[in-house]
């Protein structure tokens, strides 16, 4: 693996924060007023602008926590985050300046805070902004968020601004920002710092002057991260420093499609109610992490940080790379690397399609272009699915017919998934393969229990309690945050956002209450029964089995429990996905600035995700506690509960 450059690490983090100051600006902290002169352009009265850019220097000065490793680097992040309207003439400066710029796709105007109503603004939901047809908008009237966590409100509404809101709002923005362990490793510390930048300016608007003010400040931030980076590492290999009016192909995304999810899911023996439970929800959690692991790897290999991830959403993301040459060699050595992992782990069934030589320019990203070309990536995605593995079919030493190892099947085949080996047993009755044990034993057990919040990517972690991922990766889970190795190639919260990146499980597991206990107590046999199955004493926080879910579609009464104890599938997904992605942001016959751009890509992406993946498990768990949410996440989701 390559050792991580050091001045990567410093322009990710400056570009990062070079706009964070819009936030302090608005909630009127403290600023770096000596230098005015130093990072603010005049305009033609030699009136100073882009005065948030001295919120920013203050922020990096005073209030940012910095881990050990970046020590004495304070002035040097501060300097590159803050000139980015004024730049130096340094790769870093001039990399974040034109990020900045491309990742709004250059509408921005001139001296856009030098209006008096900047401060007062709310972030308008992107969803507003979605058009299929001849209306305009979704809605007769754009709706705004509130100021307010994303774990606690995520939806918009119609209210005006308070005054004194901002302030407030910062003041805990920074108390998030302080609990940041300054002895983290820079890819943990830089974790942790994402999670709390999404969790407060997830609902501040990047920009709102003569433009419709739907890109949170969030998504403006991570992109010019993802740019900047790609930018400084295309230069420094190929010379020279960016201009906003180069025309070479300096990007090149790499895109991955995971195909089979619900196949690979569902496609096991039911018959083992008790294993099939723990597997179901072991199942989606076990993909989002594979998933997750291929682009760990990929990144890591390559030496960049995962702010390259512009899109990673129900099995598909989008990684922003620099086109070099280097990386090119990389990336088609990865991607049969992949191809082969997935034929061979999964036999076929689940495939991993990947677009690996897509390669744009800083024109490609303009509001002009960039509704095209994100078209036709979608194209060429839907085209690659029809030719899965087609790339490491075309080798030599590739054989389309899996060869199994029959010697391997002596003591049978898995009696859960039915397509590998048994080599373990669980209980007396259940012969497993390694895969199903695993997902079983350590993933299924885990996820309900909330003690384990911590998962992270090991390299050639061995034991029980690590499940092999892509690569030499396995993932372990973890209570206690201290615990987690600082070498671990990543980590991640899958319960809350603090300490590393955010990853929600997008899974829920119903549990027995002290109403269900007394409730069934009612029947003696059914108690019995239920216990029998459970093969334990039903206590409360028990993980229910799907008999004790379909008992709830019964109702008690004074003879006993009357009805069908049925349970049901709810399966759902968002329709038109596609469209309101490659049309319904692409601004035919709108105003230019309501067009498809990086920034709002990531943003209408992450907020669906959101809704999925984290706030639908919150509102199931408040409001239907007796659902079994298999997966969520993307775009859909797949629900089991009583029929009723």
């Amino acid at each position: 693996m390559p050792a991580y450059d050091p001045e990567i690490k410093d322009i990710v983090l400056a570009a990062l924060l070079h706009d964070i100051g819009k936030f302090g600006q608005r909630a009127e902290a403290g600023r770096s007023e000596e230098m005015t002169s130093t990072y603010c352009p005049t305009n033609q009265y030699g009136n100073p602008g882009y005065l948030h850019v001295l919120y920013t220097d203050y922020f990096i000065e005073h209030d940012l926590p910095l881990p050990h490793e970046l020590e004495g680097k304070r002035a040097v992040l501060s300097k590159i985050a803050a000139t980015h309207h004024l730049p130096e003439d340094t790769l870093e400066s001039i990399s974040i300046a034109i990020a900045d710029r491309l990742s709004s796709g250059l509408e921005r105007m001139e001296m856009k805070e030098d209006w008096e109503n900047f401060k007062e603004s709310r972030l308008v939901s992107i969803f507003s902004e979605v058009s299929l047809g001849e209306d305009k908008r979704t809605s007769s009237a754009p709706t705004t968020y509130d100021l307010t966590r994303l774990d606690e409100n995520p939806f918009p509404l119609d209210r005006e601004s308070h005054e004194g809101e901002y302030a407030a709002f910062y003041r805990d923005f920074l108390n998030e920002v302080s609990k940041i362990s300054d002895k983290l490793a820079f890819r943990h510390y830089l974790g942790a710092l994402v999670s709390a930048l999404e969790l407060f300016t997830w609902c501040i608007p990047s920009s709102s002057y003569k433009t419709v003010p739907d890109v949170s400040l969030f998504d403006h931030l991570w992109t010019t991260a993802a740019l900047a980076q790609a930018l400084f590492v295309y230069h420094r290999e190929n010379g020279g420093l960016p201009k906003i009016t180069d025309k070479e192909e300096k990007f090149v995304l790499f895109a991955g499609d995971l195909s089979g999810i619900q196949n690979y899911i569902f496609n096991v023996e039911k018959s083992h109610s008790k294993g099939v439970a723990k597997l179901f929800r072991a199942r989606s959690f076990y993909l989002q992490m594979l998933t997750r692991s291929v682009v760990i790897e990929i990144l890591e290999r390559l030496g960049l940080y995962p702010v390259a991830k512009i899109m990673d959403a129900g099995g598909k993301f989008f990684l922003l790379l620099p086109n070099t040459e280097k990386i090119r060699s990389s990336l088609d050595e990865i991607d049969e690397e992949i191809q082969r992992f997935f034929f061979d782990k999964f036999k076929g069934e689940l495939s991993l399609n990947c677009i690996k030589g897509f390669t744009l320019t800083q024109q490609d990203l303009t509001l002009r272009r960039f509704p095209s070309v994100y078209e036709e990536l979608i194209d060429r995605l839907d085209t690659i699915k029809l030719k899965k593995f087609a790339n490491v079919m075309k080798s030599d030493s590739f054989s389309p017919i899996y060869k199994l190892n029959y010697n391997e099947f002596e003591e049978g085949n898995c009696v859960v998934c039915r397509r590998n080996a048994a080599t373990r047993k669980m209980d007396e009755d259940l012969e497993l393969c390694d895969e199903c044990y695993k997902q079983i034993q350590v993933i299924g057990t885990r996820l309900p229990n909330r003690e384990y919040r911590f998962i992270a990517f090991e390299r050639k972690a061995e034991g029980e309690k690590a499940v092999p991922l892509f690569g030499d990766l396995s993932m372990k889970f973890y209570t206690d945050a201290n615990h987690v190795p600082s070498d671990a190639a990543e980590a991640v919260n899958f319960r809350e956002y603090e300490m590393f990146y955010h990853h929600p499980a997008a899974g829920y597991s119903p549990t027995v209450t002290i109403e269900d206990i007394n409730r069934w107590r009612h029947d003696p046999n059914l108690y019995n029964s239920l216990k029998e199955e459970a093969e334990r004493e039903i206590d409360e926080d028990l993980p229910k089995t799907f008999s004790m879910i379909a008992q709830k579609a019964q109702r008690a009464t004074k003879e006993g429990f009357k009805g069908k104890d049925f349970i049901a599938a709810f399966k759902a997904d968002v329709d038109d996905l596609g469209l309101i992605f490659s049309i319904g942001l692409l601004g035919k016959d709108r105003e230019e600035s309501d067009v498809l751009t990086i920034s709002r890509l990531a943003s209408l992406s992450r907020m669906l995700n959101h809704f999925f993946s984290d706030y639908l498990v919150k509102f199931i768990k408040e409001r239907y506690q007796d659902l079994y949410l298999i997966f969520a996440g993307g775009d859909d989701l797949f629900l089991i509960g009583p029929w009723t």
